[in-house]
């Protein structure tokens, strides 16, 4: 079983998010039939299944198993993943829309985790992006760009690698999309692409592939480069598809703007509605 909780955390990393929670839902189920006083319920399964689940914008089933560990953990004192169940649940709040519950939980992960700032270093950073998301939602443009650019300028962030550093700076090409400077928004987009590709197994089914994709074809779209917009879009629709399905938000969202520029793509370039 644990085999298959590895191998799921794996698709996750490369961008196979339908696959991992397939994989992850199965294991969490065997292992709760299972009953095992070694295995059962093991906190790490619900919480990586709840994540998978929270990428698929699916906030119902991932609050219902966040909230039900959380209950355990705190029975066994185990604040490093009661950290955890916390962080997601704010997520879980902020994808319902219910922006003090979400601030609530993230306060009270950060609460927990703060202590041992160095071995929680990468949760913290997680947080801090997640507060960024937020501003972005909000239209709070200043709050996002002080955040994302306290990111990039921390000493941690050129040690960074891999898809925490993706992670970020897909997130600081949406802040500068936002922010109106599709070139920096290009190039922040452009490197979290290239990582994206390097860490998929293929590329047509990583969601991390497809959303570096979105942003970077917005970015040069912008920036008047329609006919590099385009492609990108292909592979950005084909991509999220694959990785997060047809009828997820991104999905639609590109698949809509690859109907709108393939109509209008000899006219100038225009804004392009976040």
């Amino acid at each position: 079983m644990s085999a298959e909780a590895n191998l799921a955390f794996t698709l996750g990393r490369m961008g196979e998010v339908q696959a991992a929670a397939r994989l992850e839902q199965h294991v969490l189920q065997r292992s709760i039939a299972l009953g095992t006083a070694k295995t059962a319920g093991r906190p790490s399964y619900y919480i990586n299944y709840a994540a998978s689940l929270l990428r698929l914008e699916q906030a119902h089933p991932a609050l219902d198993l966040l909230q039900g560990i959380r209950e355990r953990l705190h029975l066994e004192k185990n604040s490093f993943f009661t950290g955890i169940a916390e962080f997601y649940l704010g997520q879980a709040f902020f994808l319902l829309d219910e922006a003090d519950a979400a601030r609530s939980h993230l306060a009270e992960a950060q609460r927990l985790w703060q202590p041992e700032t160095n071995a929680n270093r990468r949760w913290l950073s997680l947080l801090a992006q997640q507060r960024v998301r937020m501003s972005l939602a909000e239209g709070n443009n200043a709050a996002a760009r002080a955040g994302i650019d306290a990111i990039l300028q921390h000493p941690q962030h050129p040690q960074r690698r891999g898809g925490e550093l993706r992670s970020v700076l897909a997130l600081a090409a949406a802040v500068y999309l936002q922010e109106g400077q599709p070139e920096r928004a290009a190039a922040f987009a452009a490197d979290a692409y290239d990582i994206a590709q390097k860490m998929s197994r293929q590329v047509d089914q990583s969601a991390d592939v497809g959303e570096t994709a979105y942003l970077l074809s917005k970015a040069r779209y912008e920036l008047g480069r329609s006919d590099e917009a385009i492609p990108l879009l292909q592979q950005a629709v084909k991509s999220l598809g694959n990785g997060l399905g047809s009828e997820h938000r991104l999905t639609r969202e590109a698949g809509d703007l690859l109907a709108r520029l393939e109509r209008t793509d000899s006219r100038a370039p225009g804004t392009i509605a976040k």
